[in-house]
């Protein structure tokens, strides 16, 4: 899996500035910046709070027809592609180190080698994803943030799916 930073950077998301002069979120005033960086911390929030559900709860969160399990890795480190391309100075040593432990933690079960830690009897079953719950329940903690089940509606967590 390519990480979403290197593919962000690629399409030019990170950049500080657009062409024509438009008005991005990467261009806002000082008062736009803050509420910026408020969503997208509250992105970032809402993934780890997916994360560190019990697993039944983790699944409702998404449609039917997608990877769950793969979902909950994919918005966690879309998310935190964003924090560390932009706000990463507005967090602890002990938030990095947690949100680093957490990214690494789901990068090492990446792979074809993986590929069943990825299924939905996986996600209620494996130890593996005992850990992840466990890694992301000390992420909530480090930033303060409490254990509660995210919007259940994608959309209002900023995520759209579409079928065939």
């Amino acid at each position: 899996m390519k990480k979403y930073a290197e593919c962000w950077r690629e399409k030019g998301w990170f950049d500080s500035q657009p062409s024509g002069g438009a008005v991005t979120p990467h261009t806002l005033s000082p008062v736009g910046e803050k509420k910026d960086m408020k969503d997208h911390f509250r992105k970032l929030k809402w993934t780890i709070q997916a994360l560190a559900l019990p697993p039944e709860e983790q699944l409702r969160l998404f449609p039917d027809f997608v990877c769950k399990a793969d979902e909950l890795a994919l918005e966690y480190h879309e998310a935190l592609a964003v924090i560390k391309g932009k706000f990463w100075d507005q967090c602890s040593p002990e938030q990095k180190q947690s949100l680093i432990e957490l990214d690494k933690f789901l990068d090492q079960m990446s792979g074809e080698v993986n590929a069943l830690s990825w299924t939905d009897e996986a996600l209620r079953s494996s130890p593996i994803w005992v850990e992840v719950r466990r890694l992301a329940l000390e992420a909530l903690s480090a930033f303060g943030w409490p254990v509660e089940t995210p919007p259940l509606e994608p959309a209002e967590r900023g995520t759209i799916y579409v079928s065939r």
